[in-house]
């Protein structure tokens, strides 16, 4: 007698999410993509900017630098800070509200 076990396919990968997964996947994806263009634009105008302000491509090219230096700064610090909000949010704010409502039974006295 066979067994479901036996008779059961595998299913391929790209057939398991469905149509709105693959949606948001597609999106997301097309987000992460598009969100570095930016930077890729302006290294392709990078001399027609140094022609339009007379400045060196070498100007130019520092600036660029530090821009994407500052954007990783501004990432780390912003990722540590939501890190340290969500820690207070979870981990303190309930010991608060437990020590700080009158009727709580676990109120510290």
């Amino acid at each position: 007698m066979a067994t479901v076990a036996d008779t059961a396919r595998p299913i391929a990968w790209w057939k398991e999410p469905t149509k709105e997964q693959w949606y948001a996947w597609v999106a997301a994806w097309a987000g992460w993509t598009l969100d570095a263009f930016d930077f890729t634009a302006f290294l392709l105008i990078m001399v027609p900017i140094a022609k339009e302000f007379d400045v060196p491509v070498s100007e130019v090219a520092f600036v660029l630098t530090i821009t994407l230096w500052m954007r990783l700064v501004g990432a780390t610090a912003n990722g540590w800070l939501a890190g340290l909000c969500l820690f207070k949010i979870w981990c303190v704010a309930p010991v608060l509200r437990r020590n700080t409502d009158p009727g709580s039974p676990w109120k510290a006295r």
